[in-house]
């Protein structure tokens, strides 16, 4: 549904989904399932594309009950590890969550760096944060 209805915007150098609220959005409010979603539509997105690659893949689901977005950002299959092991989305999450002209609210919950939940009134200038600072 994500890919035949293009609910997913390229940003550079990776490609954003923000799933809406419905009741199958529930499902992906844990981080395993919403990182295996996240790989599965960078694969089919790469297929889609007819990339030789999978892009990486931004990819947040809305936690109505908390006013949050759980956010993930994988590198697409294929691609976990790179270079020296990292994740750049960790680091992107990170700069974009201390920058204070972002002005987002983010929290880490979980030991993973490219996991972190954001307020959903701050979801779009954290992405704008992730833009500016993701190095991959």
């Amino acid at each position: 549904s994500i890919i035949t209805s293009k609910a997913y915007t390229r940003l550079g150098d990776f490609y954003k989904v923000v799933m809406r609220d419905s009741i199958e959005t529930e499902l992906f409010t844990h981080v395993q399932a919403l990182t295996k979603l996240a790989l599965f539509v960078a694969d089919a997105l790469r297929e889609a594309k007819a990339l030789k690659e999978s892009l990486p893949v931004l990819m947040a689901a809305p936690r109505i009950d908390k006013k949050t977005h759980l956010v993930v950002g994988v590198l697409g299959s294929g691609r976990h590890v790179r270079g020296a092991g990292r994740n750049p989305f960790g680091k992107a999450f990170a700069s974009a969550a201390r920058d204070r002209t972002i002005k987002a609210r983010v929290a880490h919950e979980s030991f993973e760096a490219s996991v972190c939940v954001v307020a959903s009134d701050d979801l779009q200038n954290f992405v704008q944060g992730v833009v500016l600072n993701y190095d991959g």
